[in-house]
């Protein structure tokens, strides 16, 4: 059994994704491919970094309304 570090080195071709999960998950869906040298590493990629985007997103821009809805904490001053 591989561990999950070891699956995310081997489907990223060695790499591991060092970008954000916003980042990520916004290359993966809207992204355009321009170069290829390994196709099932990239839709494994894709298909990973999309789910745990469109998973995530909801919570995150949950967050940034709350957020926002906020007064800074510099304005109290």
């Amino acid at each position: 059994m591989t561990s999950p570090d070891t699956r995310e080195a081997n489907s990223s071709g060695g790499r591991a994704s060092s970008a954000p999960l916003w980042l990520a998950g916004r290359i993966a869906q809207y992204g355009r491919v321009l170069f290829d040298d390994d196709p099932r590493a990239r839709v494994a990629w894709q298909a990973d970094a999309r789910v745990r985007y469109l998973d995530e997103m909801p919570v995150v821009r949950a967050r940034y309304a709350e957020r926002l809805s906020r007064p800074a904490h510099w304005a109290d001053r």
